[in-house]
């Protein structure tokens, strides 16, 4: 009886975790140092292509990945313009399959550098790998191939992708003399 409450339990924590991930923006973001988003340069040519992904071209990839880094960091208001430079280096945008057993979460592996406006050089030598997949919701449970086109996917995981490498530019690994100004 107790875990037939837990299995009809379940599609509500789905829900409610799904809704929880979907925060507005904050239009005011406490500072990253000194950051103020110059650029975002993203590139998906010559991206390895996982097998069985759904077909995209590196131009829907580029532009929904850039969207959400301008959309993102471009809230951020410091005294030094800085770049983000961006490769996907491999992706997989996932097909539609067999419920949880053969219908994973679309995901892509990046490559980000930051670069310093007024010094015209990168912060760091080389860049950072971030590998990143859509989150976990409701809709993306079952294999997000199943219950999202194409479109939606990229636009979850370019949104995730750009939080993520917010996270990265907020923590100790990222970037040294981001964090040398007040955050």
């Amino acid at each position: 009886m107790k875990l037939t409450r837990r299995i009809a339990a379940l599609p509500i924590a789905l829900f409610l975790l799904a809704c929880s991930q979907q925060a507005e923006l904050d239009p005011n973001p406490a500072p990253i140092g000194d950051f103020k988003l110059g650029y975002a340069v993203v590139s998906a040519k010559g991206s390895d292509v996982a097998p069985g992904s759904r077909e995209v071209s590196a131009e829907e990839l580029e532009t929904a990945l850039q969207e959400a880094i301008e959309t993102r960091l471009g809230r951020y208001s410091g005294n030094k313009f800085y770049h983000v430079s961006v490769a996907i280096e491999a992706y997989l945008i996932s097909p539609g399959g067999i419920p949880v057993v053969a219908s994973p979460k679309s995901a892509w592996i990046l490559k980000v550098s930051i670069w310093d406006d007024a010094a015209e050089k990168k912060l760091e030598p080389s860049p950072h790998t971030l590998p990143v997949s859509e989150p976990f919701s409701a809709e993306t449970a079952i294999g997000s191939g199943l219950t999202r086109t194409k479109e939606r996917q990229i636009k979850a995981l370019s949104e995730r992708s750009a939080k993520v490498i917010e996270g990265w530019l907020r923590s100790d690994e990222g970037p040294v003399l981001l964090n040398m100004g007040s955050s």
